[in-house]
């Protein structure tokens, strides 16, 4: 529910978030809008699912070590599609969280 971190900034409160995921899902949501600025997403075509492509390295990644591969990211990311909502809704969603004064995951409570 990141839309609370755009209510607590106009109230002026703090807001923590709580993220019910995993972790190591977040911080793969978190590097999207870095994996499209990069053009590794969205693939350039179908092709790109089964021709070893999901293969290549992604070295610096946010938070992630440098042996991470596309494949490693959440399936959102191959898609083909700029538009696809899954992809959109993550990259805001995340954008928000980034705003939060913290996040929670649910493996830390």
């Amino acid at each position: 529910m990141s839309f609370a971190v755009d209510a607590a900034a106009e109230l002026g409160v703090p807001c923590p978030l709580f993220w019910t995921a995993s972790a190591c899902g977040y911080m793969g949501y978190y590097n999207f809008r870095f994996l499209m600025e990069k053009g590794l997403t969205p693939l350039k075509g179908e092709e790109k699912l089964t021709n070893g492509y999901l293969d290549t390295p992604v070295t610096n990644a946010l938070g992630m070590t440098k042996h991470m591969c596309l494949r490693d990211f959440p399936s959102f990311v191959h898609t083909t599609d700029q538009d696809d909502i899954l992809l959109n809704f993550m990259i805001h969603k995340l954008g928000r969280a980034s705003r939060a004064g913290a996040v929670i995951d649910r493996q830390h409570l």
